[in-house]
């Protein structure tokens, strides 16, 4: 299943956004288990990895949680070769905000089935 991926990032003097409208996630159903224990135990990194070399990941850090990603994609640069452009970055979430992300997963790894 093709999903579109989409960041944006404002620095206030300079902004950086990337989109790609066919990334394959690789083991939804498996990542929606991980990120389910997540929610309890923080000691795991639940990490949904893309093609392209697209993924967001999950990660503790103290009582704050970091959401990391990267929206990649394949060019073939007509005889120039091929680049592999992408953006990644990094932030803080509310803890808040992760159990309706996971019902968002869950129906993401039902979709799939």
């Amino acid at each position: 299943m093709a999903c579109e991926f989409e960041a944006s990032v404002s620095y206030g003097h300079g902004k950086f956004s990337a989109l790609n409208t066919d990334v394959q996630f690789i083991e939804i159903t498996e990542f929606s288990v991980e990120f389910d224990l997540f929610i309890m135990q923080r000691s795991l990194t639940p990490r949904l990895a893309g093609t392209y070399d697209s993924f967001i990941s999950f990660t503790a850090i103290g009582t704050q949680v970091a959401v990391s990603f990267c929206i990649g994609d394949a060019f073939c640069g007509r005889g120039l070769g091929t680049e592999e452009p992408r953006l990644s970055g990094r932030f803080a979430i509310d803890s808040e905000c992760l159990n309706k992300l996971n019902s968002y997963f869950r129906s993401l790894a039902n979709m799939k089935l």
